[in-house]
Order: C-alpha cells, then structure tokens, then sequence
C-alpha cells in the first residue's frame, strides 16, 4: 500500500493561499491547498509554473487523508556571505527570502511534515522535511508527486538518457516542451525558454541521502514535467530507504530574462552547508595534462601545478579501460613512486585517476598507499557521474565533476561539435562545475575531421579551444592535448596565465542556439570568452565591467583564413576602457578569448 503525503508552501490557514516572494519582488510563488496541494510561480506577474501538485508517496503507509493543519508558518529573510575555494564568484551574497510551514494530518495517525521554501532574486527552491516523530521512525519513499507545469510550450534543451544508471555524456538537443516523449527519461539540469515570459532552469542542490531527480513529461499533459526519482538498485519499487529525520534536496527553479542570468546564479551552491574541513590551506585548484614524466617537464615549463596519471597505470589494466585494474600493483613498465618523486623534483605534484568502479572497492588500502607515494589528489574516473549539486561547497576537496560529454570523444566520435560546446553554459554547467579537457590543439574544419585516438582533432578553431578555459567553469582545468603540440604555439601563453578561481562571472550575451560571451574576474584582471556554433558571428562586447581607469587587453581571435585553416589565429593588443565596445568577428566553429589586466 501506498499513500501520498502532501505538502504546501506559504499559507494563511488550513485551506488557504498566501505567496512567497523574492527580495526585488519579481519572482513570486504562491501555495494554494484548494482542490489538493499545489504552487504556481510568477515573474514579474506572468505566470511561469502554473498550479503544479507537491507531495511524496510513502510505500507502506496508510493515506493520510484529506485534512492537514497547520501547527507553525514562520517567514523570514537571511542575508550572509561566504567564501569559497572554487566556483564562479568569491566572496558570495546568500540573500533570501525564507518561509517553513509545519504540517500535521488532521486524523490519525497525524504524521507531521514541513516544508522550507526560499526565494532568492533568480530562483525559488523548495524542499520537504519529516522530523522524528513516533509512527513515522522507517521511511521507504516510493517516489514524489512534484510537478512542473510551465506556463506555456517553448524550446526545451534536455538531455535525454535511456535510464536511471545511464552515462550523462551525451548531447543535449532543443525540442519543444510538447516535443519530449513521454517514455523519455530528462536528466537534469533542464533549461527552457518560455517566449515573452522567462527562461527557466530546473535543478536541484544538497542531495544528502537521497534519490536523485530526473523528469519524465505526463502523458495527459503536454506542458507538465513529473519528478522521476532514481530507484534502489535492490528494489526497483523504493527510491529511499532511511529513518526519520528525513529532507529531500533542494528543487530549483531558476529564473530570468536571458539565459546568461542563470549561467551567473551561485544557487546551487547556495544550498548546502558551509565547509565541513576546517583547514582548507592544502587544497589548490589548478591547471593539468596527462602522462609521465616527459609530461611532468612540460608542466614545469608552462606553470602548471599538476600532472595526472591516468589510465594504464595500474596492474591488469586494459589502458582504455581500467575497471579491472588492481590499484595496488602498477603496471610492470611503469615505475612508480618514482614518477611522483620526479615531479616532487620539479616543484610539481602529481594526480591519479583511477576509474570510479575499481576506486570504490579498494580506497581504503589504496588512497593511503598513494599518500606515502607522494600523490597530491585524486581525480576518480567516474565516467558519466550524475550532476553536480553544490556539495563542494561543504567539501572543498570535491573540485569538480565530469556528467558531460567532454573532448575525449573526439578519438570516438564527431559528437562534440561546436553546438554541443556552445549550449553547454546553458544547460549542463547550471548544476555546476564540469570536467571538459579543453585545449585541443589539433583543430580541423567539420569536413576534415575524423575521430583518431592518436592526435585527435577538434572540431572547432584554436580561438574556440581557448574560450572553453573562460566560457566553461572547473576548479580543476586540463591541457588535453601531447605536450609537443603546445610547444612554440603563441597561443599556450594563454594557458598560462588563465587562471582556475574567480571573483566574479558576468555573461555579457548568449542564446544557447547561438553564441555566448562569459566574462570572468581573478583579482583585478578580467577573461572574456567568445564562442559561436557552426556559422560566422559578429558581435559587440560592451565592457561596462569594468572598473574605473584604462586596461589593456591581449586578444585571441580567428585568423582570417581560419574558416579553412582553423589552427591559426591572432593576437593583438588594445588599450581600453570601461566605455570601450569590442567587435568580435568569429568564423564558423570559432572564438576569440581575451585577457584584459590594469594599465601601468
């Protein structure tokens, strides 16, 4: 037997309506318990999410009928900062409104519920909470009654996977809200665009015991999206077996009037609980490239602090494939720890990346083995992991996470084409931090690639490889390419002084069918990224940003014969100033990516 436990927001009585809204006052939820439990979401007075139902469905617990009261309603507001070590800005405002409503069943055995509810100036969130309480002390959630019912049809960018286990590397593609299957499976973050109305994004934060979302579209309406909770591996019926206290993760609604509003918000981060590591000094974000000791030298001439060791390190690996690899035994032509004392040598430190699978049964004999070898991280080879969700945030050491197709498709496949990489920010990096390995410097036009495991190419021009170290946010960025390839190459000094942490993140424009501009600050020196898909685009880039006094800029762009040639590409410098509008003029598959420091 099942029941379904309901749940509303901000109420004035038992069967009343009341609103949330938001500190400027745009974005306004409203929670009615009329004809069930339901919200609806505002924006700037239009409707975004119409009457959508809330509530979760228990396996094994009676219904718990139609009355619930209401023991408390308390609102409030909460305004904090914080740093953190990784992310698109530092420090952090945490400004919201807040409201968490306590619920109790009007008959027996009057369970009780609250629901916390936030309102922030680009999102509201909500999530549901069962406090300790006898009746209720063995929780097996069968699933969720949220839904999303968006105001009206429009372009949708999901990614849709074939089931709950399924790899996250994958292409997004645009359909209609309409336009989704209902059989299909949309793993999150989805982005939306409702026409004269907003552009919505839904995710979710804080995932701490609990089944991840996905969304599935109701067969009987085409403009409703239903929570599809990942199930138990062990029984397919139960998403989440646990004892009370029991709090679902954060639901997300982010909100704007153009989609670079959403790539900007810091909400996902938001969310979760400050540092749970006192002492964060140990850990570094920085810039990478992969194998051995010749890679290790070549870190040392550029500047980069790391070097990882990937596969075909341990013993019994495959090379391509790890997963029956033995951590504590290396590979026999491969001498280890000599490789991290090299590094050691060089003043640089080295990284593992074990795959997930073979990382998960042996991490208690095996991370303390690469701590005696000198090994400074570890970066687990989770292929397709599931999205991010602000949990870095309380473990700092968590720089990032891969859940997105990256470059290595390129040996495999002409699938990361320069549309995947521009509709990228506005989908899959709204969760959070992406492992891409960017820096493919073997560029070849759509007609001359081909997918080759040995100097793989990428689809796009130098100008665009350079962009994705600005345009896509990681605290752990990689040089993908053979050391050689960047050797004598004008365009490896932006490497170099590209840094891994921000201060601010602006997106200057963008339409994720388009192109997108992302501006980025470290200190006083400010990074914009340019990148358009497989058609030429000009564009202005007003530089209101910046502070009071003259810059200059260094400049990567396409060369003129880039449309043919995409590996060249030029660089020139300009002395600017906050009035200053730049002209970008990018080929087909190109970009232009700029560093732009203070005047002396």
């Amino acid at each position: 037997m099942r029941g379904v436990l309901g749940v509303f927001l901000a109420v004035a009585g038992a069967w009343g309506q009341s609103s949330l809204k938001c500190p400027d006052g745009a974005i306004e939820m409203t929670s009615s318990a009329d004809r069930g439990l339901s919200y609806t979401v505002n924006y700037h007075g239009k409707p975004v999410i119409l009457r959508s139902t809330l509530g979760l469905e228990l396996a094994g617990q009676p219904v718990p009928g139609a009355a619930v009261r209401i023991l408390n309603v308390q609102p409030g507001s909460l305004d904090e900062s914080y740093t953190a070590i990784t992310g698109k800005a530092n420090p952090v405002r945490n400004f919201r409104r807040t409201l968490t409503v306590e619920l109790e069943e009007a008959a027996a055995p009057s369970r009780k519920m609250t629901l916390e509810a936030h309102a922030y100036k680009d999102c509201v969130t909500f999530r549901y909470f069962g406090p300790e309480q006898a009746g209720l002390q063995d929780v097996k959630l069968a699933s969720e009654r949220t839904q999303f019912k968006v105001a009206r049809d429009g372009t949708t960018w999901p990614l849709i996977v074939e089931g709950f286990q399924s790899s996250y590397e994958d292409n997004y593609h645009a359909l209609a809200v309409s336009g989704i299957h209902p059989y299909d499976l949309v793993a999150l973050p989805l982005l939306a665009e409702l026409p004269g109305v907003a552009w919505v994004g839904i995710t979710e934060a804080y995932i701490e015991n609990y089944a991840g979302m996905y969304l599935q579209r109701n067969t009987r309406d085409p403009l409703v999206m239903l929570s599809r909770l990942s199930p138990s591996v062990e029984d397919k019926t139960i998403a989440v077996t646990t004892k009370t206290p029991i709090q679902s993760p954060w639901h997300v609604i982010l909100i704007g009037d153009e989609p670079g509003r959403l790539i900007e918000s810091n909400i996902v981060t938001n969310l979760n609980p400050p540092s749970a590591i006192s002492d964060t000094s140990w850990i570094k974000p920085g810039r990478n490239t992969p194998t051995m000791e010749h890679y290790i030298d070549f870190c040392a001439e550029n500047g980069l602090p790391y070097m990882l060791i990937d596969a075909g390190r341990a013993a019994h690996g495959t090379g391509q494939n790890d997963s029956n690899a033995d951590l504590l035994h290396t590979n026999p032509n491969i001498d280890m720890p000599a490789i991290p004392e090299h590094a050691k040598q060089k003043n640089r430190a080295s990284g593992f990346g074990p795959t997930g699978a073979t990382s998960s049964h042996q991490m208690a004999d095996a991370f303390p083995l690469f701590e005696r070898w000198g090994i400074a991280g570890v970066k687990i080879d989770f292929h397709g992991a599931y999205k991010p969700d602000g949990i870095h945030l309380t473990w700092p050491n968590l720089v990032t996470r891969e859940g997105v197709m990256g470059a290595e498709y390129n040996k495999l496949s002409g699938r990361v084409t320069p549309e995947h990489n521009r509709t990228l920010p506005f989908t899959r990096m709204l969760a959070g931090p992406l492992d891409y390995t960017a820096g493919g410097f073997n560029n070849a036009t759509a007609a001359e690639f081909k997918p080759q495991n040995t100097r793989p190419m990428a689809m796009t021009t130098r100008a665009h490889q350079l962009t994705l170290y600005v345009s896509l946010e990681t605290g752990l960025q990689m040089l993908a390419d053979y050391p050689e390839i960047y050797k004598g190459q004008p365009e490896t000094k932006f490497l170099r002084d590209v840094p891994v942490v921000w201060n601010d993140t602006r997106v200057v424009g963008g339409r994720p069918a388009n192109y997108v501009t992302i501006a980025r600050r470290n200190g006083r020196e400010w990074y914009v990224g340019s990148i358009t898909a497989s058609h030429a685009k000009e564009l202005d880039i007003p530089l209101e940003f910046l502070g009071k006094g003259d810059y200059i800029a260094e400049i990567y762009s396409d060369a003129p014969a880039a449309a043919s040639a995409p590996k060249h590409a030029t660089k020139e410098e300009k002395r600017l100033t906050a009035a200053t509008v730049l002209h970008v003029k990018m080929v087909p598959a190109g970009g232009q990516a700029i560093r732009i420091r203070r005047a002396q």
